[in-house]
C-alpha cells in the first residue's frame, strides 16, 4: 500500500497560514477584509490535509500509535493555549464583571473538555452578550479542530488496520461520503440553526474532511503540467480572496458560501504539491518568502492571543477604537504572539520542556485540573462579587436579564402557535385570555408590565419570536436571517390570529421595535420606501383581521433606545465617573426613531388600533433626556430592551385594558 508519497514539510502551506491568521485578525479588529472570517476556514482545510496526510502515512508504515499522535496534538496545541487561558483568567479578575466573570469561566471549564465550540453555541442568541466581548470565543474552532482529531485518527485507523482496506478509491468514498453528508447537513440546517451550524463539528467536518480528500487524490497526470499547476494555484487563491473582500458579517455562512474558500485552500494545496515537480507555480511561490513563512510559524500563538485583547478592548469601550488603536491592537497581538510562538510553543514541541510523554501527559493533567478549579470557583463564587459595590452588582444583575435562564417566556415556535399553546401569566382561575401579548423581543420585554397591571383578576399570554414583526403576510428583512423566522413568518403569524378568533381573547396588544422594521426595510430596498409601504399594508391588514376576529388591538409604541449598554455604561459610569449623556437618548433622537411610525399613525388609530405610549413616563424633565435609570434600577438590559424591572415602572401605560 502506498496511499501517501513524499509527505515532507511545504513553505507555501506555513504562507497559507499566515494569509489565513492575517485576514482573521484584521476582520476582527477591523481594519478591512469584511470577510476574513474565512480565515478559519482555510486553517481547517489545512489541518485535515497534514492531519490526514501524516496519519496515513504511519498507518502505511506500521509506526502509527493513538498515543503518539495525541502526544504530538497536545505538545502542538495545548501549552500555547493554556498559557493564554491562564493570562486571560487573570486579567477577567481585574477587567470582568461578576456575570461575566461566571461566563469566563463556564467557558474555560468547556474549553478544558475540548468543548467550547458547543458552550458558545448554547450560549450565542439574540440576547446573549455580545460576541465581541466573550475573551475566550475563539476558542471553538480549536475545539472542532480536537473534536476531529477524536473521530479521524480512529477512522482511519480501522479502514486501513481493521477493515484492511488498501485500496486509495475504497477509502476516498468513506471519506466523500462523510464529506457529503457534512455539507448537505450544513447547507440545510443554515437557514434553521445558524448558531448550530457555525460551531458544530457535524455541519463543519466536511471542511477538514476536503484536506482529508486531497491528501489521498492520486497523482493526476494533467497537474505535471506546469501551466495547468499556475492556472490551479491562481484559481485556488481567487477562490480565497474574493470572499475576503464580498463576504460581510451579514453572510449567511458557512453554508454554500463557505465552498469558495474552502474549495479555494484545497486547489492550492493540490496545484503546489511537490508530487508532481519541486518547481513551485509562481503565485505559491510569493507564500514561501521568509517574513511571510515566519507570519505563518507564529500564526497559532498570534491566533490565540489577537482575540483576547479586542475582546477586553471592546469590554469597556462605549465608542469604535480609533484606527491608531486597532493597529495597537494588532502589533501587541504579534508581540505576544512571537513571545509565545517562542517561550512556549518552541519549547514543547522541541522537547526542551516536557521531554518525555509521561511529563507531558502529567503536565497537562495537573494544568487542566487547575483550570477545572478555577472554573468551577468563578461559578460557585458567582464571580466574585464582593470585588465591586451593590449598586454595580445591581446593574450588572440587569445586565444578565439576556441569559437564557432569565428570560420570563421562551419564543413561541410555529408549531406551539399552530397549536395555541401560548405561555399564560396571572393568578386568576379563569381559563379565559384577557390579553395577547404578540410581537418580537420588544414583545417579551414589556410582559412585566402587562402582567403587573393585569393584576390578579386577569391572564396575560405570550407570542413572540426575536426580529419578527406581530404582521400577517410579512417576511422579516434579510437582515434578520440569524434570529427570525424569516419564511415561516406568515404561517406563525396566521397561525396566531387564527388562535386569537378560537380563544376570543378580546385584547391583542402588537409590540415591535418598529424602527428596527423600518430601517432595514430601506436598507433592503436601497432607499425606496416600496418595503416600508408594503409593511404599513400588512399591518392594517391585521389591524382589520383582529378586529374581524372580535379583538381590541393596542399598538406599542417603541420606547426610546439608546446607543449603549445601559448597564455597562451606568457600570462605567459609577466606577469611573464618565459623562454617559451624550450616548442617552433625547427628544430629537426619539423623533427620528420613530419618524415612520409617525408618519402611519393616524392610518393606525383610525383602522381601530389604540396607541399605547410610554415615552413620556421615562423623560426626565431636569436632565432633557430620557430616563435610563430610576436609582439603583436598570430600567433596560442593553440598549433597548426594558428589564423586567423596567417594564413594571410602566405598567400603568397597560391600565386602558383592563379598565375601560
Amino acid at each position: 500500500m502506498n496511499l501517501i508519497t513524499g509527505f515532507k514539510y511545504r513553505p507555501e502551506i506555513d504562507g497559507l497560514r499566515a494569509l489565513a491568521v492575517l485576514v482573521v485578525v484584521f476582520y476582527h479588529v477591523g481594519l478591512g477584509f469584511p470577510g476574513g472570517f474565512i480565515g478559519v476556514d482555510i486553517f481547517f482545510v489545512i489541518s485535515g490535509y497534514l492531519i490526514t496526510s501524516l496519519i496515513v502515512k504511519e498507518l502505511q508504515e506500521n509506526r502509527f500509535s493513538f498515543l503518539n499522535f495525541y502526544g504530538r496534538r497536545i505538545r502542538r496545541i495545548f501549552p500555547a493555549s493554556a498559557a493564554m487561558v491562564l493570562i486571560t483568567m487573570v486579567m477577567g479578575w481585574f477587567l470582568l464583571l461578576p456575570s461575566d466573570f461566571i461566563a469566563l469561566g463556564k467557558s474555560v471549564i468547556s474549553q478544558t473538555f475540548f468543548s467550547s465550540n458547543i458552550y458558545f453555541w448554547r450560549n450565542t442568541n439574540y440576547f446573549a452578550e455580545s460576541a465581541e466581548l466573550q475573551p475566550l470565543l475563539h476558542t471553538w474552532s480549536l475545539s472542532v479542530e480536537e473534536q476531529f482529531y477524536m473521530v479521524v485518527p480512529l477512522l482511519l485507523w480501522a479502514l486501513i488496520k481493521w477493515a484492511k482496506i488498501s485500496s486509495r478509491i475504497k477509502l476516498m468514498t468513506v471519506l466523500a461520503t462523510a464529506f457529503f453528508m457534512s455539507l448537505a447537513l450544513s447547507v440545510f440546517l443554515l437557514p434553521k440553526m445558524q448558531a448550530f451550524t457555525f460551531y458544530m463539528l457535524p455541519t463543519r467536518a466536511w471542511e477538514l474532511l476536503i484536506g482529508s480528500l486531497v491528501a489521498l487524490l492520486p497523482i493526476i497526470s494533467l497537474l505535471k503540467r506546469q501551466v495547468v499547476r499556475e492556472l490551479i494555484v491562481s484559481i485556488g487563491l481567487l477562490g480565497i480572496l474574493l470572499p475576503c473582500f464580498l463576504y460581510t458579517k451579514e453572510t449567511l455562512f458557512p453554508g454554500l458560501l463557505a465552498i469558495p474558500p474552502c474549495l479555494g485552500t484545497a486547489l492550492f494545496i493540490l496545484g503546489a504539491s511537490p508530487n508532481y515537480n519541486n518547481r513551485l507555480p509562481l503565485a505559491a511561490k510569493i507564500f514561501t518568502w521568509r517574513p511571510i513563512i515566519f507570519i505563518g510559524l507564529i500564526s497559532y500563538s498570534l491566533y490565540l492571543w489577537h482575540w483576547p485583547l479586542i475582546a477586553f478592548s471592546n469590554y469597556w469601550a462605549l465608542e469604535e477604537f480609533s484606527t491608531m488603536y486597532k493597529w495597537s491592537i494588532v502589533i501587541l497581538s504579534f508581540i505576544l504572539g512571537v513571545a509565545s510562538w517562542r517561550f512556549v510553543e518552541t519549547p514543547f514541541r522541541k522537547k526542551t520542556l516536557a521531554k518525555n510523554s509521561k511529563s507531558l501527559y502529567a503536565y497537562s493533567i495537573i494544568v487542566s485540573m487547575i483550570f477545572l478549579i478555577c472554573g468551577f470557583a468563578l461559578y460557585l463564587n458567582k464571580g466574585f462579587v464582593n470585588r465591586y459595590s451593590e449598586k454595580v452588582i445591581a446593574y450588572d444583575n440587569a445586565k444578565s436579564e439576556g441569559l437564557v435562564e432569565n428570560r420570563i417566556s421562551l419564543p413561541l415556535s410555529l408549531e406551539e402557535a399552530k397549536s395555541g399553546n401560548f405561555p399564560v401569566f396571572g393568578n386568576s382561575d379563569s381559563e379565559v385570555i384577557d390579553v395577547l401579548v404578540w410581537g418580537d423581543s420588544h414583545a417579551r420585554s414589556i410582559l412585566p408590565g402587562v402582567i403587573k397591571a393585569a393584576g390578579k383578576n386577569n391572564k396575560v399570554a405570550a407570542a413572540w419570536y426575536t426580529s419578527t414583526a406581530p404582521i400577517i403576510n410579512n417576511i422579516p428583512s434579510k437582515i434578520y436571517q440569524k434570529f427570525s423566522l424569516l419564511e415561516q413568518s406568515p404561517s406563525w403569524s396566521k397561525a396566531i390570529l387564527e388562535q386569537v378568533k378560537n380563544k376570543k381573547i378580546p385584547n391583542v396588544v402588537l409590540a415591535a421595535r418598529w424602527s428596527s422594521c423600518y430601517n432595514s426595510l430601506m436598507m433592503e430596498f436601497n432607499g425606496d420606501t416600496i418595503g416600508v409601504r408594503n409593511f404599513n399594508m400588512n399591518l392594517l391588514n391585521t389591524i382589520k383581521s383582529l378586529n374581524d376576529a372580535g379583538a381590541q388591538v393596542w399598538i406599542f409604541k417603541e420606547v426610546p433606545s439608546h446607543h449603549i449598554s445601559v448597564p455597562k455604561a451606568l457600570i462605567k459610569k459609577e466606577l469611573f465617573g464618565d459623562n454617559i449623556s451624550q450616548y442617552i437618548c433625547n427628544k430629537e433622537g426619539l423623533n427620528e426613531q420613530n419618524r415612520f411610525f409617525d408618519l402611519v399613525q393616524n392610518k393606525l388609530e383610525l383602522a381601530g388600533a389604540k396607541v399605547l405610549n410610554a415615552s413620556d413616563l421615562l423623560f426626565d424633565n431636569e436632565e432633557m433626556h430620557y430616563r435610563i435609570n430610576f436609582e439603583e434600577t436598570a430600567l433596560y438590559y442593553d440598549n433597548q430592551h426594558l428589564t423586567q424591572e423596567g417594564a413594571k415602572k410602566l405598567s400603568k401605560v397597560f391600565n386602558p385594558i383592563f379598565f375601560k
